[in-house]
């Protein structure tokens, strides 16, 4: 019987416990994020891990988002749940090493704000748990177009009366 209680059985895998859990990273893997090229609209989560990443799934907070792009083949996301998930129905992987996991973009608020991730899923081969930890939340910039109602890109300007986007004084007056 080997450690495991298997009758002629070879033990656990290497880096592996008997339940199949990951109990040595440099083995069996570890991914750690952090976020980069923050802008009002848009930002790049990061990854850092040495061995291949095969899938990943996460929810992002504090801004709305508007899209998702990976390496992976599919990367879909929820703009009203936050949720981002990228894997390859291939069987593709982005590379050991650093690279970009995914490109987000958002609505731009003229007032900015903070974006983090929570509930992340970092996958290796045979969808593996190889989650190390980050990213750190990321202070985002507000938009530097905004109108005098605070919309970002918006046409709104203050009438000779000092209102956003009022009327002005009425001809004749």
């Amino acid at each position: 019987e080997d450690e495991c209680g298997v009758c002629d059985g070879s033990g656990p895998d290497a880096g592996h416990d008997c339940a199949g859990n990951c109990v040595d990273a440099d083995i069996c893997g570890n991914a750690t994020l952090s976020f980069s090229n923050v802008t009002s609209g848009s930002a790049d989560v990061l990854y850092s891990s040495n061995v291949d990443v095969y899938g990943f799934q996460f929810n992002v907070n504090g801004v709305s988002l508007t899209g998702a792009n990976s390496g992976l083949g599919s990367t879909t996301f929820g703009s009203e749940s936050g949720v981002v998930i990228g894997f390859d129905m291939d069987g593709a992987s982005l590379p050991a090493g650093d690279g970009t996991l995914v490109s987000l973009t958002f609505d731009e608020t003229a007032s900015g704000g903070t974006i983090s991730l929570s509930n992340v899923i970092i996958s290796g081969d045979g969808g593996a748990s190889i989650y190390g930890g980050g990213p750190d939340s990321a202070a985002v910039p507000g938009c530097d177009d905004a109108d005098c109602a605070g919309d970002c890109g918006g046409s709104a300007v203050e009438d000779e009366c000092g209102e956003c986007a009022g009327n002005g004084i009425a001809d004749g007056a």
